[in-house]
């Protein structure tokens, strides 16, 4: 019987190659917006109305996972004002529980922190004043007052 040698490179068992492996992260950003506005720049109230007046819509739009800090302020102290004579007015805001304001005097900046989830696609509420006296003895003409709503991210 005849013998048959096999190279030494045939006895060798393959060697089995690696798998090899790659990732990659995939990954978007959100830009942070952080923003209010008012529907009118500007609102004319009736002095001779003793119940509560719209004035505006204010929209709050704030994506920061932490939310934001709304402060409220008045430029006059809470009053309608001409030259030396003052009306004073409470403000309110209705809409979401979150960022609702109960009848204030804004005779000092009104200050509240906002949650998150509250106004990510947009939370609105109307603006709305209550002149509860006008004194008498008024000069006529125009008597002004300028709200300022700032937000801040959290």
């Amino acid at each position: 019987m005849p013998l048959f040698f096999l190279p030494m490179a045939a006895i060798v068992t393959a060697q089995v190659q690696p798998s090899a492996t790659a990732t990659t992260v995939i990954y978007g950003v959100v830009a942070p917006v952080c923003t209010v506005e008012v529907a009118s720049p500007s609102a004319i109230v009736s002095l001779d109305i003793r119940g509560a007046q719209s004035m505006t819509p204010v929209i709050y739009r704030c994506n920061d996972t932490n939310g934001f800090t709304r402060q409220v302020s008045s430029l006059n102290g809470g009053a309608l004002v001409r030259g030396d004579q003052r009306i004073g007015y409470r403000l309110s805001q209705d809409g979401d529980v979150s960022i609702a304001i109960a009848d204030t005097t804004l005779t000092a900046p009104l200050v509240s922190r906002i949650s998150g989830s509250a106004s990510v696609t947009g939370t609105s509420g109307m603006l709305s004043i209550t002149i509860p006296v006008v004194p008498g003895r008024l000069v006529a003409g125009d008597y002004t007052d300028v709200i300022t709503i700032e937000i801040t991210p959290n």
